[in-house]
């Protein structure tokens, strides 16, 4: 029944991007008007109405994420947001079950370095329904130790198994080595020292410092009375009481200086994992437009792409290769990803830095910005297909302060983009000749190539 209601539900929403976006010419995006409250106790609420379909969708932000864990607790917002449907003062956790599939109700909570997430969706009848055990889950949540030491149990053997997989281990030292005592140096997930000790007095202190009103954003967009959700929402939702803003403090990151080369030895490998990169950008960066064409050129449009053109369709090194900036608040990574045999790794490596060198020094063809710009307009609305697609945008741009407006002007920016924008910011924000590269392969086969490039620091898979 559960499925069914779910299956259901997806279906519908995706039909409303017909109605959640107004007809525009050329499919251009315009959100329909929102009505904007802010709540006594500093809670943000952002409706958007629609009644084609009786569906609707409520979602909450909170404003920290895994950036916030505390120096040694990585995982901490992770397992704080699993925890949150584990039961409340008024419900068990199969109760908060049994009561979703009752309704036909889905609820999701998810985070990520700069946020939680908290949303759910039904039938637009139901609102109040949803609405009382949406408001539970935030208000109420209890952390049972039981439920904790199963969550934790569970988590650590993910990471057992995860541990022996090359690309995480590829992945997870990228991260460790380029960003050092920063938080983005550690996995969302946690490590297994990290998870083991975390407590429910941990738990409790990351929800209490953090899961405030006036850190919070609530979205609550498709078949609803903007003034009766107003009211219930308040009804619900008086007793939160806002508290002191977070600040963080983060450790410095420094740049890498040369070609740092760091090669985990796992002897059975056949195939290499390679990550290489440096330092990004954050999202609120002035240049994120023309970085968004520069690196769909480079790395990010897959088969169109200058590094999966030759990597692959015409050297046959890999099955991929991709590249990409990861703009958080704060600044995230550049990273080139893939893999390839044993055998070709020196050739991958050098030849992907090649293209890099070759669009930093060059730029581009006035065919690859075009080709760039049609697509990233063109796909632009499939980024709000459902009415959570909808809910999600607004997010993001609360979240990182984009403004109102960000989606009617995304598309003209992107098509202001000219060849001298993509050749400064290719200038300025990729780095060929100082990059952190981390290979995780067979040592005997692959090291001596490696040194041709520089120096190599060897880890032992088991220690890396």
């Amino acid at each position: 029944m559960k499925k069914w209601s779910l299956l259901i539900l997806t279906l519908l929403s995706i039909f409303m991007i017909s109605t959640l976006l107004e007809p525009q010419v050329a499919g251009r995006v315009k959100l329909p008007p929102q009505v904007r409250v802010k709540l006594d106790n500093g809670l943000q609420l952002i409706m958007v109405e629609d009644h084609e379909l009786e569906l609707f969708t409520v979602a909450l932000l909170i404003k920290s994420g895994a950036t916030f864990d505390p120096q040694g607790k990585a995982g901490l917002a992770n397992i704080t947001n699993e925890m949150l449907r584990l039961g409340t003062t008024h419900r068990s956790s199969e109760e908060i079950d049994l009561e979703l599939d009752s309704i036909g109700a889905s609820l999701s909570i998810s985070s990520n370095w700069d946020g939680t997430y908290v949303s759910i969706n039904a039938i637009s009848r139901k609102f109040d329904q949803a609405l009382d055990i949406f408001s539970d889950v935030v208000l109420n949540p209890t952390f049972p130790e039981k439920e904790l030491d199963i969550l934790k149990s569970r988590r650590l053997g993910e990471i057992k198994v995860r541990k022996d997989r090359a690309r995480t281990i590829a992945s997870e030292n990228f991260y460790k080595l380029l960003f050092g005592k920063h938080p983005y140096a550690q996995p969302l997930a946690g490590t297994e020292e990290s998870v083991s000790s975390i407590s429910r007095e941990d738990i409790l202190s990351f929800y209490q410092k953090f899961f405030i009103p006036n850190n919070a954003v609530m979205v609550v967009a498709g078949d609803i009375n903007p003034q009766q959700v107003k009211d219930k929402i308040a009804a619900r939702l008086n007793q939160w009481k806002k508290g002191k803003l977070p600040e963080g403090r983060w450790a410095p990151v420094a740049p890498p200086k040369g070609l740092n080369i760091y090669l985990i030895d796992k002897p059975d490998l056949t195939q290499t994992e390679i990550r290489m990169g440096h330092l990004g950008i954050s999202r609120d960066n002035k240049d994120y437009f023309p970085l968004q064409v520069m690196n769909y050129i480079l790395g990010g449009g897959g088969f169109s792409s200058r590094l999966m053109k030759h990597i692959r369709s015409e050297r046959g090194y890999t099955y991929g290769i991709s590249s990409g900036y990861s703009a958080r608040k704060l600044v995230g990574p550049f990273l080139v990803f893939t893999f390839t045999p044993n055998k070709t790794t020196i050739n991958v490596i050098q030849e992907s830095l090649e293209i890099v060198k070759d669009i930093h020094d060059n730029g581009i063809t006035p065919e690859e910005l075009a080709s760039a710009k049609n697509y990233l307009i063109s796909s632009y609305p499939s980024r709000f297909e459902t009415i959570y697609d909808v809910a999600t945008q607004i997010w993001g741009i609360e979240l990182y302060g984009l403004g109102e407006g960000y989606v009617e002007t995304y598309q003209a920016k992107i098509d202001q983009v000219t060849l001298e924008d993509v050749k400064r910011v290719a200038k300025q924000y990729l780095d060929p000749s100082n990059m952190l590269i981390v290979v995780v392969s067979k040592a005997e086969e692959v090291k001596s190539d490696l040194e041709s490039m520089g120096k190599v620091e060897v880890i032992p898979f088991s220690e890396s």
